[in-house]
């Protein structure tokens, strides 16, 4: 939820269950927890009074950035030390079929996996991935 909010931007509660495949009670509890872990906050729907807009807190949003920037350190860091120069081409060309799959699985209706209610589920884990060895193979040259 945390990365669909990062990546989509704020949303409703009702807006991250149908996205996420869950029933509304339970994304509410995994909201509530979010909060008050300080990683989510909540305003009024200008809208709609009976609407929250959830939104990443500055906090979590500096957390997520530096997770992000010490899985790149370590995987520059090993790409670098621990393979060889023709392995380290070869992950050139492994991103370059990471890449045409994420394209593929995320194109609309066209093998993308679905999720309990049958809405499409976007391949977020495969998006990191690839960012992250695109991130370090842009950081190694």
């Amino acid at each position: 939820m945390l990365l669909r909010l990062e990546r989509d931007g704020p949303a409703t509660v009702s807006a991250l269950s149908r996205a996420e495949g869950v029933h509304p009670q339970s994304m509410g509890a995994t909201v509530a927890a979010l909060e008050a872990a300080g990683l989510v906050s909540g305003k009024p729907d200008s809208g709609d009074g009976r609407q929250t807009i959830l939104s990443l807190t500055d906090g979590c949003q500096q957390w997520m950035s530096d997770g992000r920037a010490v899985r790149q350190d370590w995987l520059t860091r090993n790409i670098q030390t621990k393979l060889s120069p023709d392995e380290q081409g070869g992950t050139g060309r492994q991103l370059g079929i990471a890449q045409a799959l994420r394209r593929r699985l995320n194109a609309p209706g066209d093998g993308r996996a679905k999720s309990r209610k049958g809405t499409p589920m976007a391949v977020t884990t495969l998006d990191s991935k690839t960012a992250l060895i695109v991130s370090a193979l842009i950081a190694r040259r």
